[in-house]
């Protein structure tokens, strides 16, 4: 087996990370984790996670690192990945937990099995001198992705390995990070990190040939995701108060593609790139007219933050796709609108402009100011007929 570091980004109380540390502690083969603690700052502590080392240190290679000032968990991760050198990484929340006390040997037993040449029966097959016997012509291995259950008062469900979206419950080569330059920023840290650092990562993946994917099976309890123990997930406003962080890692992850020296600019990286444009746009369009509706029909009051955040976001999209769609047929941005509406998971309220009126600058709200949202009126609303 081969050593890896496993990264956490901590802004909770040392007995709240208690059980992420003890599921460490209890896999088969924890000699080859090395655990690094990234404190981001937490006001809850006032001995920077020492005692967590001094508790586990016995039983685990573990460190503390402290960020420089509180940066969210996007850069909390990336601090981690820099001040750390092994091969492989993954990373887990301070409320998480590693499944089974084999869900470690086995995440990084699939990269040693898909290497190596093996019997009918899963044995590692051995030359003359007793080693292990290397597979000729293989890609090398990118990322090992394994299910998450995520487990909360109110779902209980697998999110598949094949998961684009969250970064838990994954494997990476550091050396494909590095070829790719894939990094968290500190823009998209807070919220609707993994959707960016993900996407940017099976982006690259996915154009190049010396890399490949691992899945593993969907059966296994690998990772334990608990949603709940988030203050700010159960606010009724969460979605509002993270929809410009969403629209803004979309907005970072085109200009990623755009600009990503490391994947070659051709035909069909190009129609990647219109394709997820002309989504993030349409997702965009119904978007902040749910923001804006919520606001004028709600209490909710949105940071001047979060506001200049979206607005900024959308009006990007929009003018960045007006420079590209006229390569979009009028049917093509249909099926947009239809499958976006239909098969993602956008904030959705009834629209009262078309979206040729958006691409066209018909939509004052993409100018609004702050105050401009503060003081809206309810309009009338014209229902589009797809």
């Amino acid at each position: 087996m081969f050593d890896i570091d496993i990264i956490i980004p901590c802004y909770r109380k040392s007995e709240d990370i208690d059980r992420t540390l003890a599921s460490i502690v209890c896999q088969w083969k924890r000699e080859f984790a090395h655990v690094t603690l990234v404190n981001d700052c937490c006001p809850y502590t006032d001995c920077n996670y020492q005692d967590l080392v001094d508790r586990y240190k016995d039983y685990i290679d573990i460190q503390v690192l402290t960020m420089p000032k509180n940066s969210g968990q996007g850069m909390a991760r990336q601090f981690g990945v820099d001040n750390t050198s092994n091969d492989w990484f993954m990373f887990i929340d301070d409320d998480d937990m590693l499944g089974n006390g084999l869900a470690l040997s086995r995440i990084i037993g699939s990269v040693e099995s898909y290497k190596y040449e093996l019997n009918e029966d899963d044995f590692f097959i051995l030359d003359d001198n007793g080693e292990k016997i290397l597979k000729e012509d293989q890609p090398e291995v990118a990322v090992v992705c394994a299910p998450l259950f995520e487990f909360s008062d109110y779902v209980s469900k697998t999110i598949d390995s094949g998961n684009r979206i969250f970064v838990m419950s994954k494997l990476y080569n550091r050396k494909f990070i590095e070829k790719h330059n894939i990094r968290f920023t500190e823009d998209n840290s807070r919220f609707a990190e993994d959707y960016y650092y993900e996407t940017c990562l099976f982006y690259c993946l996915d154009h190049d040939d010396e890399y490949t994917p691992l899945y593993l099976d969907d059966e296994g309890l690998y990772y334990l995701w608990y949603p709940s123990d988030s203050a700010n997930r159960e606010d009724p406003n969460y979605s509002y108060m993270t929809a410009g962080y969403a629209m803004n890692s979309a907005k970072n992850i085109l200009k990623f593609i755009r600009n990503c020296k490391s994947v070659e600019w051709n035909e069909i990286t190009e129609q990647d790139y219109l394709d997820k444009l002309l989504f993030n746009t349409v997702f965009s369009y119904y978007t902040i007219q749910t923001f804006v509706t919520h606001v004028r029909e709600s209490d909710y009051i949105p940071s001047e933050e979060d506001w200049e955040r979206l607005r900024n976001a959308c009006r990007w999209l929009r003018n960045t796709l007006k420079m590209y769609y006229d390569r979009f047929s009028y049917m093509r941005v249909i099926k947009e609108l239809i499958d976006v509406k239909e098969t993602s998971d956008v904030m959705y309220t009834e629209p009262w402009y078309t979206f040729e009126d958006y691409m066209d600058e018909e939509v004052e709200e993409l100018n609004w100011s702050y105050d401009d949202l503060l003081g809206c009126k309810p309009t009338e609303k014209h229902n589009i007929t797809l």
